[in-house]
């Protein structure tokens, strides 16, 4: 391992922080080092690769009111930023950004679900890096993604600093993505049959949501109520085999709304690793600000689409539909309940 440097903080720190990593016997490139002291530098064993993530475990301070992970291309102040993920309790958003050539890049800070993490509260902020974007995920739950501007192989580094306090960092390689974590509660819901979700769960339909089907397959349906946001972009229902974002699963069907283009409804499937031919209807039944309905029957040989009671479209078979056993909701819509018969 190359090496270590704390910023900020005295030699004799540096050295025993260098002292608490870790190198896994099985895999000598992962790393871990517990208690690491805050601001932190450290340099990776080798350079970032796809499949590879970095995890920061920890505590937000009581009055927190931002900290920063950032993976770097260099160890000193002025070294390019390949991502900066900065949670801001001031003012409720997870910014990310990079910087090159001193400059700041332009902030991303949209995301589809409320601010995740609390002052005082436990976190798992977890960083997965694949060829073309960084996946990031707040206590085992998906969160955003954030396209390479600077590439992998550049960076070296990663810094810690502001409001936060650490218990674990790691880097390692991983087969699945997002990881669960114990302690921190599993994002994916069970969906009864012949029961309302929303009588059934107590806590709010959040999306993007993932939901575990006890079966789903020719003969059933499945209806979703819920309202489109007020400035809708989209939004998509995968039926699908697998709750992981990676390694991709296989989507017997693809519903994506959206609004940008005369209120148009797709139709799609992800099978033998890429997406197909797209399927394209107008439905105006989608409106801002307003409840739907939407309801997929599984036939013998199609998945039919009902919004509001009417008859949208149907949707071949491009694989068997007896492998889909979740049900995965993202974007610009409020969930209000979920019925599979």
């Amino acid at each position: 391992m190359r090496g270590h440097i704390v910023l900020g903080t005295p030699v004799d720190v540096a050295e025993d922080a260098a002292r608490h990593f870790e190198l896994l016997a099985q895999f000598p490139e992962d790393v871990q080092i517990s208690r690491p002291g805050v601001p932190y530098v450290g340099e990776l064993p080798v350079v970032l690769q796809p499949g590879r993530m970095v995890l920061v475990q920890g505590r937000v301070t009581p009055n927190a009111i931002r900290f920063s992970v950032n993976l770097s291309c260099g160890s000193e102040p002025t070294s390019d930023i390949a991502l900066h993920v900065n949670p801001r309790f001031d003012e409720r958003r997870v910014v990310r950004n990079v910087r090159m050539a001193g400059t700041w890049g332009e902030e991303e800070s949209s995301a589809s679900w409320p601010f995740p993490m609390g002052r005082q509260l436990p976190f798992a902020l977890l960083i997965y890096a694949t060829t073309d974007v960084y996946y990031i995920a707040i206590n085992g739950r998906h969160y955003c993604t954030y396209t390479h501007r600077i590439p992998l192989q550049k960076v070296q580094v990663v810094h810690i600093s502001g409001d936060v306090e650490v218990d674990l960092l790691e880097y390692r390689r991983v087969e699945i993505y997002p990881e669960q974590y114990p302690g921190y509660k599993n994002p994916t819901v069970k969906i009864p049959m012949n029961k309302s979700l929303r009588d059934e769960h107590e806590d709010p339909l959040d999306t993007p949501f993932t939901g575990s089907l006890e079966e789903f397959g020719i003969g059933h349906e499945l209806e979703i109520t819920g309202r489109v946001k007020i400035l809708p972009h989209s939004f998509y229902v995968n039926l699908q085999s697998g709750s992981y974002v990676c390694p991709h699963p296989i989507i017997p069907l693809h519903i994506n709304p959206r609004f940008r283009a005369g209120y148009t409804m797709v139709r799609n499937a992800w099978v033998k690793g890429k997406w197909g031919t797209e399927e394209k209807a107008h439905c105006s039944h989608f409106r801002p600000g307003r409840p739907f309905c939407l309801k997929i029957v599984c036939t013998e040989d199609q998945y039919s689409v009902y919004v509001d009671g009417s008859l949208m479209d149907s949707f071949k078979y491009r694989c068997s539909p007896q492998i889909v056993d979740t049900l995965y909701i993202h974007g610009d819509i409020v969930l209000k309940d979920i019925v599979v018969k």
